[in-house]
């Protein structure tokens, strides 16, 4: 097929009584209660005419800060023949230790161990991860010499701001 493969894939702050992602998420979905929320994931743009290289530091730079993850890099060919370099990110609902020597997996899930995520309601959490997405991507592209300009707005409200501007074809932009 005329499809690019994955462009990279990796995990980030893997605590080493699981000793990888794979691991990881076996536990999660064995020991984490009934009707819990497994993980968060994410599907975000990145900017266009990057390496793979660049996009990897968005992401790893991005994921870093949070909490332990597994990602993808996609590069997909859309209808027009344009590409479209997006990652997916996927991350624990918990906050595990740094240091999980001498705990076994299961108490890994005990709440006085690793408590859940639940500072951020999820429209707040949202903002939150948006904006240092951005700030991640933004800082990459200052590094090679581009225009800082990824946003953390939704296309919802960019146009609405355009509009509101009067400046229509920007707003023409954002479907």
């Amino acid at each position: 097929k005329d499809r690019p493969d994955l462009m990279a894939r990796g995990e980030i702050n893997i605590p080493d009584v699981f000793g990888n992602s794979d691991r990881m998420w076996k536990a999660v979905e064995k020991y984490e209660r009934k009707n819990a929320q497994l993980y968060y994931d994410i599907e975000a743009n990145l900017p266009e005419g990057m390496d793979k290289t660049q996009y990897r530091n968005i992401v790893e730079n991005f994921v870093k800060t949070t909490l332990s993850e597994t990602y993808a890099i996609h590069n997909k060919r859309q209808v027009d023949g344009t590409y479209h370099p997006h990652a997916h990110i996927m991350f624990s609902s918990r906050q595990f230790p740094e240091n999980s020597s001498g705990i076994t997996e299961k108490e890994m899930f005990d709440s006085r161990i690793s408590p859940k995520y639940d500072g951020y309601s999820k429209k707040r959490y949202l903002y939150f991860i948006r904006k240092n997405f951005a700030d991640s991507c933004n800082m990459d592209l200052v590094k090679a010499g581009r225009n800082p300009d990824m946003k953390s707005e939704s296309y919802k409200t960019l146009k609405k701001n355009a509009e509101d501007k009067g400046d229509m074809e920007l707003a023409g932009i954002y479907r």
